[in-house]
């Protein structure tokens, strides 16, 4: 996000970056409008171990599994993956 607000900021279009980073523009432009609104305040999340059946990342941790408040999940990231897209996301 910190990426995509920047080139927003730069005068790029939300329809290149979004275009970039792999995303619809409708909901790039809808994360960036959020992140406006919500900028300084504490997003929740819960980090709770895997419960299917993959293989984990690292023989020494399971992989993680990230529940957003809006219902996104990502799951099977071992523990510096998910803190690089939580710094990503804002």
């Amino acid at each position: 996000m910190a990426y995509a607000v920047a080139c927003s900021a730069d005068g790029e279009s939300h329809g290149r970056v979004a275009e970039r980073l792999g995303v619809g523009q409708g909901t790039l432009s809808r994360w960036i409008r959020r992140r406006r609104r919500a900028k300084g305040s504490v997003r929740a999340v819960a980090i709770v171990p895997a419960t299917h059946g993959r293989a984990t990342p690292s023989a020494s941790r399971p992989p993680l599994r990230l529940l957003t408040p809006h219902g996104f999940v990502v799951e099977g990231l071992d523990p510096e993956l998910l803190v690089s897209l939580l710094q990503v996301l804002g």
